[in-house]
């Protein structure tokens, strides 16, 4: 998570399954939530989660 500019951006998230690299951002100005597409080829694929005991 990260501040800029009135923005709250964070990135990552899980479904439970698949840990995966979205990023949305929050205008703290009025409370919306937006996500936002890669600009890049390079984008990490979503991940197994795992669970070691």
């Amino acid at each position: 998570m990260v501040y800029v500019d009135g923005y709250l951006y964070v990135v990552g998230g899980t479904s439970g399954y698949m840990y995966d690299m979205d990023v949305n951002r929050l205008n703290l100005a009025d409370l919306t939530w937006e996500s936002l597409v890669p600009k890049s080829a390079h984008v990490p694929e979503e991940r197994l989660v795992q669970c070691f005991r």
